[in-house]
């Protein structure tokens, strides 16, 4: 589980890092680390049964129900008030945690033939939200050290969602026993998720760097360009004093001429 842990940590770090940014590549990265996150957590965590192998297809599918629950998520903190822009994203983040999870649990070949317990999956998404609401509550209040406790709670809410949601399935003595063709075995899985994870992770700091550039480039434009020059208009402009005029007529102009005390 400290595996697990320590990457929702980094995921949540990264991620609520850029809560401020409001473009929509911002959001899409934080989407991406999040819910790259929950899906690799149970390939961390469970000690799947030898000879066990899942279906490619339906962990793509697992992995988009999950960073699709975070983009939601997500749209609604930004867009929400009140309470409601807590508590809703906190649900719908638990939410797709459990679906993501039991997604990757009827992945696996011969998960038809076993039993499947919906309580520990059941009280998983409970705590994934909770925990996920804690985090939201955190960042709201914006004061120091919110990025690192709400990173904190959302990694101990995937953790916990990711191993109860394992013991939700028991798999039946020859379900690992004929490896389909295609299918990918739980060894394989546990190096494969932390790989694709990372990849993902790069992919979303690349896009994050692609959209910093313009702007950086742009403030670094306006400071280093000269300043351009005022232009001086003719009938106002006296850049010497003219000889044999005194201050007072240099002041008045040529439209108005002084008149003298009598």
């Amino acid at each position: 589980m400290l595996a697990a842990l320590c990457l929702c940590v980094v995921a949540g770090l990264a991620a609520f890092g850029l809560t401020g940014a409001a473009s929509l590549r911002s959001r899409l990265t934080m989407a991406v680390l999040l819910g790259s996150a929950i899906w690799a957590a149970p390939f961390l965590i469970e000690p799947w049964q030898v000879g066990a192998a899942f279906n490619p297809a339906q962990l793509a599918l697992s992995l988009a129900c999950a960073i699709g629950a975070a983009a939601w998520a997500l749209i609604a903190y930004s867009r929400a008030e009140g309470y409601l822009g807590i508590i809703g994203p906190g649900a719908i983040l638990g939410a797709g945690a459990g679906l993501s999870h039991a997604a990757t649990l009827f992945a696996i070949h011969g998960a038809g033939d076993g039993v499947f317990d919906d309580a520990p999956l059941s009280a998983g998404v409970a705590i994934a939200s909770a925990c996920a609401v804690l985090s939201f509550v955190l960042l709201s209040r914006g004061r120091r050290h919110a990025v690192p406790f709400a990173a904190i709670s959302f990694a101990a809410g995937a953790a916990i969602c990711a191993e109860l949601s394992g013991s939700a399935l028991t798999l039946a003595t020859t379900a690992g026993g004929g490896r389909p063709f295609g299918g990918i075995t739980a060894g394989a899985m546990m190096l494969v998720a932390p790989v694709l994870v990372a990849a993902l992770f790069a992919a979303a700091a690349w896009l994050q760097r692609q959209a910093l550039k313009p702007a950086t480039r742009a403030s670094a434009w306006r400071e280093n360009r000269r300043p351009s020059r005022v232009p001086i208009r003719a009938e106002t402009a006296f850049p010497r004093p003219a000889p044999g005029q005194s201050v007072a007529v240099q002041a008045a102009g040529p439209a108005r001429p002084i008149r003298r005390a009598r």
